[in-house]
């Protein structure tokens, strides 16, 4: 059955047909097809707005496998530019770039189903987790068209439960899943700056996992853990010298002083927090943030496959990077009358998602949590409401821009792991285990129809393709597409 919830984002696109025209949706598949042409050409990356590095980094691999294959004509930006058809060679780049993010959508549920089981869920807890997962309406919507969103929001919620995993594993495999930690949540921070709002949430949530009980080996007698804190940091120091040059010479505009020196004090009142409420030994501590920091510089060290200073800025200084794109709401010397009306918007853009699966998962996971509090067991409320808590977070700061469909991937996990939490307890009992499974059906009906929908795939004017086409890629490869717009 896992594999069956798994499977379903594949589903769901094929029902939307992978091979419809390429010209639906230029932006922003247009973008990221010619990004990844770019990059199969062996040429710098150009394209910083987001920046989707790591979504392009896998979106060329995958062209250029299946153009190795002969399933695709050859794929580069030479090749483009000089195919005798571009709509024809575009249809089957796009086509591609579908499949592509039909497959990664599936790899994700499969992957937060397996970390969700690993962490001590039932098998039908998990079964149901993944299908209200494939069918919520950010991972559909992320199934059908080539975006970033898919990966960004998808990697920062498996760097979470796999934080979480880490929180219930001893000896050596707790500072490995923590370095997996790090290096899933810069990955995130890569496809999309905008990962930063839910990471930012991780500490907080550091403090409701409840470690294992009993003694944590590594032990006082084990001699590797001072050379793998030496080790760790060592790994760090590229990055650590690379960071300041960044966060004080880049082209976003005048600097936000010293947020970042909170952010990495937020990181360690999280650790700080956790060691002293779990009690976990100093060396292990030690062990475990300097995992932590390398994963963290591991994936920081990707960025230099196809190196980017404006890429490397935007990592590093993310609040700035998505100040650009938010319009009215980025200015902090902004006029009343236009926060006013940045304040209706938001207000306006939640009002208009209330009739959702979203809400209905909010409100299941509140009711879950005052049942959790009412059995005596706090600490998994609290996790359950601070999971949804990093959901709220998320919309609100995304509905400085416009509440989005194409954000909720960045919401809906969280959502559904909050509803997860008492979901375990509810189903161990026969009358609240009829009642939890009919609502569970009801939701994923109800999600299902959604997803089968017209409205799951954008369609925007052909002028689009034009529009995107210049803003975007080369000259000589943006001329190819005059003839189509014209049409």
């Amino acid at each position: 059955m896992l594999a069956g919830a798994a499977l379903v984002p594949v589903l769901v696109a094929i029902w939307h047909d992978p091979g419809r025209s390429w010209t639906l949706t230029p932006d922003a598949d247009l973008i990221y097809l010619g990004e990844a042409l770019r990059g199969l050409d062996g040429r710098p990356y150009a394209y910083a707005d987001h920046p989707g590095y790591t979504y392009t980094l896998i979106l060329a691999a995958w062209l250029k496998l299946l153009s190795f294959l002969h399933i695709i004509p050859d794929a580069g930006l030479g090749a483009a530019i000089s195919a005798p058809d571009i709509g024809h060679y575009m249809q089957a780049m796009t086509w591609a770039g579908r499949l592509l993010s039909a497959f990664l959508a599936s790899g994700l549920v499969l992957a937060a189903a397996w970390l969700v089981r690993l962490g001590g869920a039932s098998r039908l807890a998990t079964v149901v987790f993944a299908l209200v997962l494939a069918l919520s309406d950010g991972v559909v919507a992320q199934t059908v068209v080539l975006r970033a969103e898919l990966m960004s929001g998808g990697l920062a919620f498996l760097a979470f439960l796999t934080m979480a995993l880490a929180a219930r594993s001893s000896g050596w495999r707790a500072p490995m899943l923590l370095c997996l930690t790090g290096l899933l949540a810069m990955l995130a921070m890569e496809a999309k700056v905008q990962a930063l709002i839910p990471l930012l949430c991780l500490p907080a949530l550091a403090l409701s996992l409840e470690a294992l009980s009993g003694p944590r080996p590594p032990g006082p007698g084990d001699w590797r853990v001072e050379p793998a804190i030496l080790g760790a940091l060592a790994v760090c120091m590229p990055m650590a010298v690379i960071v300041p040059f960044s966060t004080r010479d880049f082209d976003f505009g005048p600097p936000i002083r010293f947020y970042d020196l909170a952010v990495m004090a937020w990181i360690a009142i999280g650790i700080a927090g956790y060691v002293r409420l779990n009690r976990v030994p100093r060396r292990v501590a030690w062990l475990g943030a300097a995992a932590l920091a390398a994963g963290m510089a591991l994936g920081f060290y990707l960025l230099f496959l196809r190196h980017s200073y404006r890429v490397v800025d935007a990592i590093l200084n993310p609040i700035e990077q998505m100040r650009i794109f938010a319009g009215g709401a980025g200015r902090f010397d902004a006029p009343p009358e236009a926060l006013l009306g940045i304040l209706y918007g938001l207000i306006s853009g939640m009002a208009e998602h209330s009739l959702t699966p979203l809400r209905a998962i909010e409100v299941a996971a509140v009711a879950g949590a005052a049942a959790l509090w009412r059995w005596g067991d706090r600490r998994s409320a609290l996790l359950s409401l601070l999971l949804l808590g990093t959901a709220l977070a998320g919309e609100l700061a995304f509905g400085l821009r416009g509440v989005r469909v194409n954000y909720f991937v960045y919401l809906e996990p969280w959502a559904i792991a909050a509803a997860l939490v008492p979901l375990g307890r509810l189903l161990s009992g026969t009358r609240s285990r009829r009642a939890v499974l009919g609502l569970a059906a009801v939701l994923v009906v109800w999600q299902g129809s959604r997803a089968l929908s017209a409205g799951v795939v954008p369609v925007q004017p052909i002028a689009n393709v034009c529009g995107q086409a210049d803003g975007y890629l080369e000259p000589d490869f943006a001329a190819r597409f005059k003839p189509i717009c014209q049409r």
